[in-house]
């Protein structure tokens, strides 16, 4: 078995040597498909068991594969957002449908091709070029592109086996595996792509209806409960995912700007609290304090990351840890309203993340608010701690009589 035309037929030929399995060309074939298709092809002949659909591990979960999108919403809202600005001036030096593409296209696709690598990344880039052709009918729907990828990823080693047993030659499995599985795909979740549009789209209006300011305080609750969720392990699987679905046609996103505020500003609030008047811990000395805050300062204001620096210190003090949760809620009530206008993303400098939104003035208040109420409360905190134990002798001293 092999790959090859010429040299298979000279061997054969010439000496007589006997082919078994799918031996043939080598055109458009992977890695993986040839390896497959030679080891069965030898186990056959020497009667001899191969699996080849057996299990290669733990599979990752939707959400994780979800979020390891991000960086391509991040981009898709970035560029969306200058190109809607640049319309704004009458540059019209791009393709009009480019921004269509961007909103409509651009992110399906991703979450398609990610999710198929992600599930089946022994098939390389035949499920790579098979999601990319399933996608095409995910418009406007990531949950689409996720199915899209997630079906292609789950045919294939069963599509590739079956062409192995039917000594189907290598090249034309590649093609169905990489073009035909993609069309099938396609065409098979069509129907559902217009009720799967209705999903998120009901997510985003609960989102903003939330936190249109209807009812007074319930921005608060959520500001307080996005902390919480963030600190005890929900935020990867239920608020970034959130965010994701808002960003889902190419915009910023109401849960990005909780995301700055509440837990990006108030980490970076502390962390500058702990500069300024350093506590002391038993389990922590007061150079690792001044070098871990430092660090969570700059990453926090300059890349929107790194809010678990704060967590440690929250957990220490009741009285900042209080403060966290007071700047969450009051920040996020700051937001409520008009909820279009305050739409950014974390993950960006801090003025960044401020531009990003229509209203800029608004988010920096809100911004503002979260930062400063941390800052105080930490700072209070810092400060009560120091003094107490300053006044705290070492050891009795005893009074002359």
């Amino acid at each position: 078995t092999g790959s090859g035309g010429p040299s298979l037929s000279a061997a054969s030929s010439r000496f007589g040597i006997q082919l078994v399995g799918n031996a043939g060309g080598s055109v458009a074939t992977t890695s993986y498909t040839r390896a497959v298709s030679y080891t069965y092809a030898l186990a056959t002949a020497w009667m001899k068991k191969y699996h080849a659909l057996s299990s290669t591990g733990q599979k990752p979960q939707v959400t994780s594969v979800l979020c390891a999108c991000l960086p391509a919403f991040w981009a898709v809202a970035l560029t969306c957002r200058v190109l809607k600005l640049l319309m704004r001036s009458n540059l019209n030096w791009w393709p009009e449908s480019c921004l269509f593409l961007l909103q409509t296209h651009a992110l399906p696709t991703v979450c398609s091709v990610i999710t198929a690598t992600s599930l089946a990344p022994q098939h390389g880039s035949t499920v790579l070029m098979s999601s990319a052709i399933a996608s095409i009918v995910c418009e406007k729907s990531i949950l689409g592109g996720l199915l899209a990828g997630y079906l292609v990823a789950f045919s294939a080693t069963y599509v590739l086996h079956r062409c192995i047993l039917l000594n189907i030659p290598a090249t034309m499995t590649n093609m169905i595996l990489a073009g035909g599985m993609g069309s099938a795909v396609a065409l098979l979740i069509a129907p559902s792509i217009s009720y799967l549009q209705l999903i998120t789209g009901y997510i985003r209006q609960a989102i903003h209806l939330c936190m249109s300011g209807t009812i007074q305080g319930v921005g608060g609750v959520i500001g307080a409960l996005f902390c919480w969720g963030s600190k005890y392990g929900y935020y990867h699987s239920i608020c970034l995912p959130l965010i994701l679905v808002e960003m889902e046609l190419g915009e910023a996103a109401l849960c990005g700007s909780i995301d700055e505020a509440t837990l990006v500003c108030v980490s970076a609030g502390i962390c500058l609290a702990n500069l300024i008047v350093t506590p002391s811990f038993e389990d922590q000395g007061k150079e690792e304090t001044l070098q871990l805050s430092r660090r969570g300062l700059c990453i926090n204001l300059l890349f929107g990351d790194f809010i678990e620096v704060a967590y440690p210190f929250m957990e220490k003090s009741l009285l900042v840890n209080l403060a966290g949760y007071v700047a969450s809620g009051l920040s996020v009530e700051l937001l409520t309203g008009n909820s279009e206008d305050v739409l950014s993303s974390a993950y960006l400098p801090l003025p960044a993340a401020i531009l990003l939104a229509r209203d800029p003035l608004r988010i920096s208040r809100a911004y503002f608010a979260a930062f400063s109420v941390s800052f105080a409360g930490a700072l209070l905190n810092n400060f009560l701690s120091t003094t107490a134990r300053d006044a705290s002798p070492c050891s009795p001293v005893k009074k002359d009589e």
